[in-house]
């Protein structure tokens, strides 16, 4: 039991990680194909952070809520 509790953060972690890395690496190729091609990067600047930015704070409390709820439960 103890190998799956160690095992399952390890792969939600590597799981994220690769996710990022992915996008991160696409975005910036993307990016050089565009100043390649003499095309504007601009393109991906939105301009509207703050929106953005109230959506991943309200995810976050609902998740680290939603994290401390199962915490009592289980206990």
């Amino acid at each position: 039991m103890q190998a799956v509790e160690i095992l399952v953060p390890i792969s939600l972690f590597l799981i994220v990680f690769g996710i990022f890395y992915i996008y991160f690496t696409t975005r910036h190729r993307e990016r050089l194909a565009l100043i390649e091609k003499g095309a504007d990067a601009s393109l991906f600047h939105t301009g509207n952070s703050t929106g953005t930015a109230r959506k991943l704070i309200i995810l976050n409390l609902a998740l680290e809520l939603r994290r401390k709820r199962y915490a009592v439960w289980f206990n």
